[in-house]
């Protein structure tokens, strides 16, 4: 009689996600008269989860402070999307 040995493997895994935010650039925002975070509409949905379409339709309608750098690229007031988000929920 031959015997069949099992070996069980249990395997354990721990997952750590660090996630760091960062702010692109802390100006003067010409609108609100206060140093604030003017991030890309991106880094901005990922830090407030605010959808980007929301954000681009805030910006677009005049709500969202926002500025074009010389080089094109968008960023938003994040102290003016905050408060806007707050006023609406």
């Amino acid at each position: 009689m031959r015997r069949i040995r099992r070996t069980e493997v249990t395997v354990e895994t721990d997952e750590i996600l660090i996630i760091s935010h960062r702010v692109a650039f802390t100006e003067l925002c010409a609108a609100c008269g206060q140093a604030a975070g003017l991030v890309p509409p991106e880094q901005a949905a990922a830090l407030t989860s605010i959808p980007i379409d929301t954000i681009c339709s805030l910006v677009e309608t005049g709500v969202v402070h926002h500025l074009k750098t010389g080089h094109g690229v968008l960023l938003v007031c994040l102290k003016s999307l905050l408060g806007s988000a707050r006023s609406n929920g």
